[in-house]
């Protein structure tokens, strides 16, 4: 959960879920001696060539369980001489849609509102769109539950929730998405088959989104 207004503070308070910053160097990770050696011994093509920084720093903040699969790839990369290959296609299958995805933000709504006139709804929305709507409150509902009704980053209290922490800081909370909503739908087949091989790369350097998520080639439908 994320805060997204000015809090209303009735109490002062400090609180986080997550741990302590981290640091440049708690984040470097020593890769093995083979991989190391494999990028050492890289040829650039030309003065800009930037392929084993990108892929030391892809290793250095890859989770711990996508580290070995990605310095399996470069020491097989290394071998068939296409390392330059390699890095080019973790920015164009992953680091590049990420962020492009990252950039169509959906806004959850809430609903409690709306509900109180079928009317007004009527005139906005059709059915679709109100099964959609319907989907993300849930979504929202759900993380709320999970969190237990606060922002992981700040403590702060959903404001919905008030009156159950009246001594709480509180704001108007909403989801954050760790993966880009754009990459759950798509348009025709061809989009289809671009987001799928954007998903194999994060399934490959994020293997535990398959656990966390629950999520599978097939889950990927026409929207």
């Amino acid at each position: 959960m994320a805060d997204d207004r000015s809090m209303q503070p009735n109490r002062a308070t400090s609180y986080s879920d997550l741990s302590e910053a981290t640091t440049d160097d708690t984040l470097f990770v020593e890769m093995p001696g083979d991989v190391r050696a494999t990028l050492n011994n890289y040829a650039p093509l030309d003065a800009d060539d930037n392929t084993v920084k990108l892929l030391r720093e892809t290793f250095r903040y890859l989770p711990s369980d996508g580290r070995p699969n990605l310095a399996e790839d470069i020491i097989q990369a290394g071998a068939d001489n296409t390392l330059h290959q390699l890095a080019q296609s973790i920015v164009a299958g992953l680091l590049k849609p990420m962020m492009v995805a990252g950039t169509k933000k959906v806004e959850i709504p809430r609903l409690a509102s709306l509900e109180d006139s079928e009317a007004y709804l009527g005139r906005t929305i059709d059915e679709s769109m109100w099964r959609a709507a319907r989907a993300q409150e849930q979504l929202l509902e759900d993380a709320l539950r999970r969190d237990g009704n606060r922002c992981v980053v700040t403590g702060y209290y959903d404001g919905l929730s008030e009156e159950l922490y009246p001594d709480e800081i509180t704001a108007d909370l909403k989801t954050a998405y760790i993966v880009p909503f754009a990459l759950s739908k798509f348009e025709d087949e061809y989009e289809k088959q671009q987001i799928i091989a954007v998903w194999a790369d994060i399934f490959r350097y994020f293997p535990s989104v398959h656990s966390r998520l629950n999520f599978y080639y097939p889950n990927i439908t026409l929207w």
